[in-house]
C-alpha cells in the first residue's frame, strides 16, 4: 500500500501530428445580470507555427427558450467588453435555456447550449496573498517585474459554491 502511494505515472504527449487548422470558438457570459455578452475568436494548435487568425464577419444567433433574441454589436459602445462583441439586454431567469449559433467567414459553424442555473444556496469567497508562482511570466508578458513595482506576491481568489448539478442530454 505504501508503494502505491509513492509511485506516479509518466506519459509523453506528442504535439506533432495534431490537426493544424485554426478553430472558431465563442465566449458567452449569460446570467441574471442585465447584459449578456458574446464574442468570437480563433484558436490554433500549440506546435503549429500559425499566427492568430482574424475572425472576419462574425455572426451570431441567440435563442432563449427557443425564441430568437436580437443582438447589438458593441462597436465601441461599451469599454467593459470587447469592441467586436455582441450583446443583448434581455432579462434572463434561472432555468432559461440558451442556444447559441456562431459562424464567421472561413470557419465551420459552431453552437452550444446551456441553462441559467438556479441561485447558489451557499457561496464562499476567499482572497489571500500567495508567492508569485512565476515572476518571469509577468516580466515577459506584462513587461514589468519586481523592479517596476511588480510584487513578489499575487492575490489568489477562491470561489466555492454548493449546488446539485443536473447533467442531462437534451
Amino acid at each position: 500500500m505504501i508503494l502505491a502511494g509513492l509511485t506516479s505515472c509518466y506519459k509523453d504527449v506528442p504535439f506533432k501530428g495534431l490537426e493544424q487548422e485554426p478553430k472558431l470558438f465563442f465566449q458567452c457570459l449569460p446570467g441574471v445580470q442585465d447584459t449578456t455578452v458574446l464574442w468570437m475568436r480563433s484558436t490554433f494548435p500549440v506546435n503549429s507555427g500559425l499566427e492568430i487568425t482574424e475572425v472576419r464577419n462574425p455572426r451570431f444567433i441567440l435563442k432563449v427558450n427557443g425564441e430568437v433574441v436580437g443582438l447589438e454589436q458593441n462597436n465601441g459602445l461599451s469599454s467593459t467588453f470587447p469592441s467586436d462583441a455582441f450583446f443583448t439586454t434581455i432579462s434572463l431567469m434561472p432555468g432559461d435555456r440558451l442556444d447559441v449559433y456562431g459562424e464567421a467567414d472561413g470557419f465551420d459553424p459552431i453552437s452550444s447550449s446551456t441553462r441559467i442555473p438556479e441561485h447558489f444556496s451557499e457561496l464562499g469567497f476567499e482572497a489571500k496573498k500567495v508567492p508569485c508562482p512565476n515572476p518571469d511570466y509577468y516580466t515577459a508578458h506584462l513587461g514589468r517585474g519586481a523592479s517596476q513595482g511588480m510584487s513578489e506576491e499575487v492575490t489568489e481568489f477562491r470561489v466555492t459554491f454548493q449546488d446539485t448539478p443536473i447533467w442531462r442530454s437534451e
